[in-house]
């Protein structure tokens, strides 16, 4: 079973949810900004040699919570997985 997959789908309902309710959004963006970094460490633990369309979606869904936040977007983001993420997308590039 595809735990990322399934901690990225989540995210996308809550930032669907983000979209359309103002006034849950930062409880909403909170909580996929939780199943994003869920779905990163699950995707990282799998250490795959090949290009997956999850790490691409992980790194859409992150965009797209910047963008959404009314407060500064990268509190949204941890630092670290900011860098896993960055790191991830540049050795499956290459």
């Amino acid at each position: 079973m595809q735990n990322d997959f399934l901690h990225l789908q989540i995210a996308m309902v809550f930032i669907s949810k983000a979209y359309h309710k103002q006034s849950t959004r930062d409880e909403s963006l909170g909580n996929a900004a939780s199943h994003l970094e869920q779905a990163l460490n699950l995707y990282a633990a799998k250490k795959p040699e090949d290009e997956d369309m999850t790490l691409f979606g992980i790194g859409g869904a992150y965009e797209i919570l910047g963008d959404l936040s009314q407060n500064d977007s990268r509190k949204m983001i941890n630092a670290d997985s900011s860098v896993r993420l960055d790191q991830h997308l540049t050795s499956n590039c290459l």
